[in-house]
C-alpha cells in the first residue's frame, strides 16, 4: 500500500483561542493491558502531511510502499531508549512519507514499564507533520462468541479514539460486517477520522478520500463520514433478547447484527427522517428530526429514544467548513455532570447545557466536548473538526456584478407617474449605468463604496418612457479608466401602462388581506384591511404576484393575486352617497349601522387615545344629514363624519371610555355594522373574582409545529402547553370558565384558532408562547407581551408588569403584532412570550415546574389588575 503526500497537516496547537484539544487527563488503560486486549493487531499508520522533503521528488516514490515500525524497534530496551528509537525512526520515515507502527501480542512482553508506544508514535508523527492512523484487525479469542468479541472490539475502538490523538482508523478483517461496528464506534467519538481498510467500497456509502491509501484493489480504500451518517442504537430495552440478532434497516449500507449487549452501530448514506428497524417479527419507526450528534441512542420500551449515561452531545456548531472567526459552541449532557470544552471547564445548567466561545484558527480546528459524570458514572467525549477558511476580499478587477443583489427582481407593470429603484452590488470604485430598451435611455447610477463591494443605485422615472410599451433594462458596469465593461440584463421586464389598462378585481377569499406595503414580515403585514368575498377593487399596478390597489387619490395597498379574481370586462368600481348613520343598543351590544349598498372597500382603525373607532369607506361621498342616536348606548357617545377627499368618507364613532370589551365590523345586507360588546356580568362568589368570565387560552404551536427548540432540546410546544394548563387551572379556581384551544400535543388547527375563540363566547383571549433569538446563549433574554389592536395595550401592559416581578429581563410590550390568533378586535387578546428558549438561564426557568407555575400565577395577577380598571355589570371585589 502506498500513501502519497496530502496537503493539510494535523492540528497541533491547543488553547482557548486556538481551539485544538488539550491532552486529556482521563484515565487510560495501561499500555501493556491495552496490548493484551489488542492480541495480534494494533498498528499505527502515519501519513505525511507536508510537501516532500527538499531534494526528494514525490514522483520518485515507489508506487506501493510502506515502512513498518515493529516492536523490535523498541523491544528489550529501557523506556528512555525506546522513546529515542521511535522518535528517530519517525524522523527518518518523513523522508519516505509512510509510517506503520505495529504492536502485536507476541512481543508485548518486550514493552518496558512506563512506556506507551502508541502515544510516542503519535506525538512524534505529529511533530513531523504526519497524519497518524490506528489500525486494528478484529479477532475472536478461544471460546469467545462473535457477539461477545464485537462488544470487546468496540470498547477497544472507543478507548483508542477517546484517549489518543489519532487522525484515522484502519480496520482489516473478513468482510462479515464485524469491522463496521468498530469503525462506527470510533466515529461516534471523532467523526472526522478517516476510515480505511479492505472491502469498504462494498459496505459503505461514505465520501471517498482520493489517493490517501491505495491498495492493489481497484478504487479507493479510504473514506470519510460526516456526523449525521454514523448511528449506534442500544436495543436491549426494546427487545428483551436483543443480543446477537440480525437487524434490517432500509437505509443501512450493510447487514447488521447486534453484539452480545444488544447494540448495533452502522453507517448510513444520510440520516433519514424516519429510521425503520425490523428484528425478527418486531418492527419500529424512529423519528430522527430532533437527533443531535453523536447519534448514540438507546431505544426504550415504548419505541422512543434516550441516551445511556454517560453521554454528551454537540447542539450548536458551524458547518464543516466555515469563515467564522469566533463561534459559540453549545454542548449538552446530564445536569449533574462536569463539562469542559477543549479542556476548559464550562458551567452546566440545570437543563444540562454548557457552552463557550472559541476562536477559530485558519485551517482545521478540533473541538472536544467532555462530560464527567458524578460518583464514578464515567466520562463521555465527543470531538469534531471544523475547517476555517479565510476568504480573501474579492478584487475589484476583473469587474464583477452580484446577480443575486439585482433589483427589481420581479415583473413590474406600473404607471407613468411611478419611480422604480434600480440597484445592484458589484466591483467597488467603478462606473455604472442602466440602458433602457427600446429607446436607448441611459440612466447613470450613484455609488456607495463598502470594504469589499459597492452599492450602485438609480431611480428610473417612468414618466421618461412612453406608456403602453414593455421595456427591458440592462445594467452596465465599466472601469473608471475607460477599460473593459460588463453587462447584465434584468430577467423581468417593466411595463408602463395607462390607468385604464389595469383590471378591476373582486375579492374571492373569505379572508383577503390588504397590506400597507411590500415589506417582508415573518407573520405577514402589517395589514391595512381584511375583507370577505365580494369587495370590488380598482388596481393600478402589478409587482410580481401582487396587485397594487387604488383605494383613493392618496391611498394604495397591496394584495396577493390569490385573494382576487379579475372582474368581467366593463365592470366599474362602485360609487354611492351616504345620507344617514344610526347608533342603537341591544341587551348586550351597541350597534352602529353605516350604509354600504355597494361593495366598496373600507378600512377600520382603532384609536383608544382619542376614544374612537374610525371607519373609512372609499368611493363614497357625503350627503349625510341624518345621524341617529338612540338611548341605552353603553360605550358609543356619538357618531360624526368627515369627507377626507372627493372619494373618501370617514365615519367616526366616539366612545365614552377607552376600556371597552371588544368590537366587530362586518358587512350585513346593505350596511356595514359596527358592534361593541357590553361588559360581562361578573359576580364575586366565595372570593372567586372571575366568576362569570370566560377565558380562552392558547398553548402556542402544537402537533408537528414544535415552535422554538431550546438549547437543551426542550420544545416550545411542550413548554407552552404546560404553562397553559397551569394557567387554566388557576383561572378556573378563580371562578372563570376556561376554553383551552389545545390540551394535548394536538388541538384546534392554527388557521381555525381565531374563529374558534370568536365562536366560543370568550371574554378574554391569552396566547402562551416562548421566545427565541440568535446571537449568543446569554445575550437576548427576558419576557414580553404582544397585542395587535391598540385597545388591548392595557391588558398586555398589566401582564407584562407582573411578569417582570419574576426577575426576568425586560424585552418590552410590543404593539401592532400580526400573529393571526390575536389579530382581532372582537375581544381583548394578547400574546405572552414567557421567556427565551435560546437563553440558558431563561430556558432553565422554563424547564422547571416551579418556573411555569410562577409564570401562570403572574399572568393571572396581571389579568386581575387589568380587570380592576374595566367596566363590568356588577360590583366586583378584586383580590390577588
Amino acid at each position: 500500500m502506498c500513501i502519497p503526500y496530502i496537503e493539510s497537516p494535523p492540528p497541533t496547537t491547543s488553547d482557548r483561542h486556538s481551539p485544538m484539544p488539550r491532552k486529556t487527563n482521563t484515565r487510560r488503560i495501561p499500555a501493556r493491558l491495552l496490548l493484551a486486549s489488542l492480541l495480534t493487531s494494533a498498528t499505527i499508520v502515519a501519513t505525511s502531511c507536508g510537501p516532500p522533503p527538499q531534494g526528494t521528488a514525490s514522483s520518485a516514490l515507489p508506487g506501493r510502499r510502506a515502512v513498518w515500525l515493529q516492536p523490535a524497534n523498541w523491544a528489550h530496551a529501557d523506556a528512555d531508549s525506546a522513546r529515542t528509537n521511535i522518535r528517530r525512526f519517525v524522523a527518518a520515515v518523513t523522508q519516505g512519507g509512510v509510517l506503520l507502527v505495529q504492536v502485536d501480542d507476541e512481543t508485548r512482553a518486550a514493552t518496558p514499564e512506563g512506556f506507551d508506544p502508541l502515544e510516542i508514535a503519535i506525538s512524534s508523527g505529529h511533530q513531523h507533520g504526519l497524519l497518524v492512523h490506528a489500525a486494528i484487525s478484529p479477532t475472536t479469542n478461544l471460546g469467545e462468541s462473535p457477539a461477545v468479541a464485537r462488544v470487546r472490539w468496540k470498547e477497544i475502538a472507543r478507548h483508542l479514539t477517546t484517549h489518543y490523538a489519532i487522525d484515522g482508523l484502519y480496520v482489516s478483517g473478513p468482510p462479515d460486517g464485524t469491522w463496521v461496528g468498530i469503525a462506527a464506534e470510533a466515529l461516534l467519538i471523532k467523526p472526522y477520522l478517516i476510515v480505511s481498510g479492505p472491502n469498504l467500497d462494498a459496505a459503505l456509502a461514505l465520501q471517498p478520500v482520493p489517493d490517501l491509501l491505495v491498495s492493489d484493489a481497484e478504487g479507493p480504500v479510504s473514506w470519510r463520514a460526516n456526523s449525521t451518517q454514523v448511528v449506534s442504537l442500544d436495543l436491549s430495552r426494546w427487545l428483551p433478547d436483543a443480543g446477537d440478532r440480525v437487524v434490517h434497516i432500509d437505509s443501512a449500507a450493510h447487514e447488521l447484527r447486534t453484539d452480545a449487549a444488544g447494540r448495533i452501530a452502522m453507517f448510513l448514506p444520510q440520516r433519514p427522517d424516519t429510521l425503520r428497524l425490523i428484528v425478527g417479527g418486531d418492527s419500529l419507526a424512529l423519528e430522527t428530526r430532533f437527533w443531535k450528534p453523536p447519534y448514540r441512542y438507546a431505544v426504550t420500551g415504548d419505541g422512543s429514544v434516550t441516551r445511556n449515561a454517560p453521554w454528551v452531545e454537540l447542539r450548536a456548531a458551524p458547518g464543516a467548513t466555515t469563515t467564522r472567526e469566533v463561534f459559540e459552541f453549545l454542548g449538552h449532557t446530564g445536569a449533574t455532570a462536569r463539562a469542559s470544552i477543549n479542556g476548559f471547564d464550562s458551567k452546566v445548567y440545570a437543563t444540562g447545557v454548557f457552552f463557550d466561545s472559541l476562536s477559530m484558527a485558519e485551517g482545521p480546528n478540533r473541538i472536544r466536548l467532555q462530560a464527567r459524570w458524578p460518583d464514578g458514572g464515567g466520562t463521555a467525549v465527543y470531538e469534531q473538526q471544523f475547517e476555517r477558511r479565510i476568504e480573501p476580499p474579492r478584487p475589484a478587477l476583473p469587474l464583477w456584478l452580484d446577480e443575486k443583489s439585482v433589483e427589481p427582481s420581479d415583473t413590474l407593470a406600473l404607471l407613468s407617474a411611478d419611480v422604480v429603484r434600480l440597484s445592484f452590488r458589484g466591483s467597488p470604485g467603478q462606473i455604472a449605468s442602466a440602458c433602457i430598451q427600446p429607446g436607448g435611455l441611459e440612466v447613470p447610477f450613484g455609488r456607495v463604496d463598502g470594504e469589499t463591494s459597492a452599492l450602485y443605485s438609480a431611480d428610473l422615472q417612468l414618466s421618461r418612457l412612453q406608456p403602453g410599451r414593455r421595456y427591458h433594462v440592462e445594467f452596465r458596469l465599466r472601469q473608471t479608466d475607460g477599460g473593459k465593461g460588463i453587462k447584465h440584463r434584468l430577467s423581468h421586464p417593466i411595463d408602463v401602462r395607462e390607468p385604464h389598462d389595469f383590471p378591476v378585481v373582486i375579492t374571492s377569499a373569505p379572508e383577503s388581506y390588504l397590506s400597507y406595503s411590500l415589506g417582508a414580515v415573518r407573520l405577514g403585514g402589517p395589514y391595512l384591511a381584511e375583507w370577505p368575498e365580494g369587495v370590488v377593487l380598482q388596481t393600478n399596478g402589478q409587482i410580481g404576484r401582487r396587485h397594487r390597489v387604488r383605494l383613493g387619490p392618496h391611498t394604495v395597498g397591496y394584495m396577493s393575486r390569490r385573494y382576487v379574481e379579475e372582474a368581467p370586462t366593463g365592470t366599474v368600481t362602485p360609487r354611492y352617497y351616504i345620507r344617514s348613520i344610526s347608533a342603537s343598543a341591544t341587551d348586550s351590544t351597541d350597534v352602529v349601522r353605516i350604509p354600504r349598498p355597494e361593495p366598496v372597500p373600507y378600512v377600520v382603525q382603532s384609536d383608544p387615545d382619542g376614544r374612537r373607532i374610525r371607519v373609512t369607506l372609499y368611493g363614497v361621498q357625503t350627503s349625510s344629514t341624518w345621524l341617529s342616536h338612540r338611548s341605552g348606548l353603553r360605550f358609543v357617545d356619538k357618531v360624526t363624519w368627515r369627507q377626507l377627499d372627493a372619494e373618501t368618507y370617514e365615519a367616526v364613532i366616539h366612545l365614552n371610555t377607552d376600556r371597552i370589551w371588544g368590537y366587530d365590523v362586518r358587512p350585513e345586507g346593505g350596511s356595514l355594522v359596527v358592534t361593541l360588546r357590553h361588559p360581562p356580568m361578573l359576580n364575586d362568589v366565595d372570593a372567586k373574582p372571575l366568576t362569570g368570565l370566560k377565558v380562552a387560552i392558547e398553548a402556542g404551536h402544537g402537533g408537528s409545529s414544535t415552535g422554538a427548540i431550546g438549547l437543551s432540546g426542550l420544545l416550545e410546544r411542550d413548554v407552552n402547553l404546560a404553562t397553559a394548563l397551569i394557567l387554566g387551572d388557576l383561572v378556573r379556581a378563580a371562578g372563570a370558565e376556561v376554553v383551552q384551544l389545545r390540551d394535548g400535543i394536538d388541538g384546534v388547527p392554527y388557521m381555525a384558532r381565531r374563529d374558534s375563540v370568536r365562536n366560543s363566547g370568550a371574554h378574554v383571549f391569552i396566547s402562551i408562547h416562548a421566545n427565541s433569538a440568535g446571537g449568543g446563549f446569554l445575550r437576548t433574554g427576558g419576557t414580553c407581551t404582544f397585542y395587535h389592536d391598540p385597545f388591548w395595550a392595557p391588558l398586555a401592559t398589566r401582564v407584562y408588569d407582573r411578569m417582570l416581578e419574576l426577575g426576568l429581563d425586560e424585552f418590552g410590550t410590543v404593539g401592532s403584532f400580526n400573529y393571526r390568533p390575536t389579530r382581532m378586535s372582537s375581544l381583548p387578546s394578547i400574546l405572552v412570550e414567557q421567556a427565551f428558549m435560546s437563553h440558558a438561564e431563561d430556558e432553565e426557568f422554563l424547564a422547571s415546574e416551579a418556573g411555569r407555575q410562577a409564570i401562570a400565577e403572574k399572568i393571572l395577577a396581571g389579568l386581575l389588575d387589568w380587570l380592576a380598571g374595566q367596566p363590568v355589570d356588577a360590583q366586583v371585589s378584586i383580590d390577588e
